[in-house]
């Protein structure tokens, strides 16, 4: 008798036999930050964001599941400008926290080619502290919303231990809102958020090192639509003196992250 050995077969994914995957990493983004009331820009925030992610996929047969975590947080720059229209120029303390978790299913085309369908929900926070300078008060805002995902993913494996992914969404964000801290004697508001749809393109690439470790490397770009917000009443002291809205904004970020998985 002839005993012929032959490699595990990766056709699905790099994964092989391992059904469930958990990663850990570190990550770079350019944020690119800008407010628009009546279509004239107000102002802009600029600068590159640092942060840490985590992962987790698990698969059966051609279905999967995937949850992620990341937070994202610098000193950017901010370029903007009084209710007056007087020129300020200060920085903007950034924190991004975003968590998803999407469903999908994989397809098989020719070869080493498949595509996926994925739909999923996702819950974002954003912490935006614009400093003080000089005799213009800074403010502290909290920003968060729930938001929808529906996407397209393809596959391309050339190698049992590599295999490159692409991936378009569409994301649409529900039940947007914004607490708003004064940093003088205002008393902090609260104001519901307009939302628009938005887009996220993805493109990575993982490497099997080892039977139970993968290297990935992601590339993502996102474009984040938000509309102007409801009015709100601006209060001193409990005592109504004007309104108070929010403006419509754009976000668009672009970054990088690579990652260390371990295969169980």
């Amino acid at each position: 008798m002839i005993l012929l050995h032959t490699p595990p077969a990766y056709s699905d994914d790099v994964t092989s036999r391992h059904t469930l995957q958990i990663a850990l990493g570190t990550g770079a983004m350019d944020f690119n930050y800008r407010e628009f009331n009546a279509g004239k820009r107000l102002n802009r925030e600029h600068g590159t964001l640092y942060g840490l992610s985590a992962s987790a996929r698990k698969t059966w047969g051609k279905q999967f599941v995937e949850t992620d975590i990341g937070w994202f947080s610098n000193a950017v720059d901010y370029a903007g400008q009084t209710q007056n229209g007087a020129p300020v120029n200060t920085t903007t303390d950034e924190n991004i926290v975003n968590g998803a978790a999407l469903y999908g299913r994989r397809f098989k085309l020719a070869g080493n080619f498949q595509h996926a369908l994925v739909a999923g929900l996702g819950y974002r926070y954003w912490q935006r502290d614009i400093r003080s300078i000089g005799r213009t008060e800074g403010v502290l805002e909290h920003y968060t919303w729930w938001y929808g995902q529906l996407g397209w993913r393809g596959i391309y494996q050339p190698t049992a231990r590599s295999r490159w992914l692409a991936e378009i969404g569409l994301l649409r964000p529900f039940a947007a809102a914004i607490n708003i801290e004064f940093r003088n004697d205002f008393d902090n508001t609260s104001l519901e958020l307009g939302a628009e749809n938005g887009v996220q393109l993805k493109l990575a690439y993982q490497f099997r090192l080892a039977e139970h470790w993968r290297l990935n490397v992601e590339g993502v770009y996102s474009a984040w639509n938000i509309g102007r917000s409801s009015e709100g009443t601006l209060r001193r002291n409990g005592a109504a003196i004007g309104k108070v809205f929010e403006p419509a904004s754009e976000t668009r970020s672009a970054g990088v992250t690579i990652s260390s998985a371990y295969a169980f």
